[in-house]
């Protein structure tokens, strides 16, 4: 199954059960697929989270809803929230109103629309190699982050830590995004910098022995990586046999060039 198969497959599943508790396990085994690559394929696919799509889906339709129901509360319990205070609260985050204000005729809605993925060829090909990784031991920090904010929040923290340590400790090695929770409101992550020595004042980054696909990104710029990671789960990991393995991805810094380390079975 292609990966514009697979998200619109899922895409559809959700829009006929935005009123069902909608379990991510479940998802996964209907388009056979594990959790963790549901998560990623769908991210770099739609360019939003599975668990934010989900949300977003169903606060706009709740919109229409409001207009012909006069219980706040009955909307929220349809769309998974416990009572009218937090499903107003995600409602004001999103619409920038209140519920009560589409009731009184004020205001401005928004409607997240359905995603549909065409099938396109791309001319672009990818040149990898296969590396078998010892178990690593590597000493950073990291930085808490969710999946609206990490494109922005890890170069950022990459930035921070550069100029903060890179006299003491020379320049950063490695980069690596761990997935720490995935809910159906939202997905949580750690993003680390990385150094391939041992540092007291740092925390003990461990990298469990694994095979790794390998590829090479010719500048250390965010957008060049960001977009590296869309092209192999759009468009590589679909075309190949490859199992994704549930291990941190890394960016290996050195030579004004990033190898790109993505984890397999």
């Amino acid at each position: 199954m292609q990966i514009s198969e697979i998200i619109n497959t899922l895409v559809d599943y959700i829009e006929k059960h935005l009123s069902d508790d909608i379990d991510i396990k479940n998802l996964a085994k209907l388009v056979g697929i594990n959790e963790f690559i549901l998560n990623q394929l769908f991210t770099y696919s739609a360019g939003i989270s599975i668990v934010s799509y989900i949300r977003n889906r169903r606060l706009s339709k709740a919109a229409n809803d409001l207009i012909a129901c006069d219980s706040v509360l009955d909307i929220a319990l349809k769309y998974g929230y416990e009572n009218a205070t937090s499903f107003a609260r995600a409602f004001k985050n999103f619409h920038g109103i209140n519920p009560s204000d589409v009731k009184r005729g004020k205001g401005h809605l928004k409607n997240y629309p359905i995603i549909h993925l065409e099938i396109r060829e791309s001319d672009n090909i990818l040149t990898y190699s296969i590396v078998n990784q010892e178990d690593r031991v590597l000493y950073g920090k990291c930085i808490k982050s969710d999946d609206k904010n990490i494109n922005n929040d890890a170069p950022e923290f990459w930035q921070y830590m550069n100029k903060l340590y890179r006299d003491k400790y020379g320049n950063i090695d490695y980069g690596a995004v761990v997935t720490t929770s995935v809910k159906e409101t939202h997905e949580t992550y750690e993003y680390w910098i990385l150094y391939d020595k041992k540092i007291d004042e740092f925390e003990k980054f461990v990298i469990p022995k694994s095979k790794y696909l390998v590829f090479r990104i010719d500048r250390v710029e965010a957008e060049d990586i960001q977009e590296m990671c869309r092209e192999v789960f759009n468009k590589f990991l679909p075309s190949t046999d490859y199992e994704f393995n549930e291990l941190p991805e890394l960016e290996h810094y050195h030579d004004d060039v990033v190898d790109y380390y993505v984890p397999i079975g």
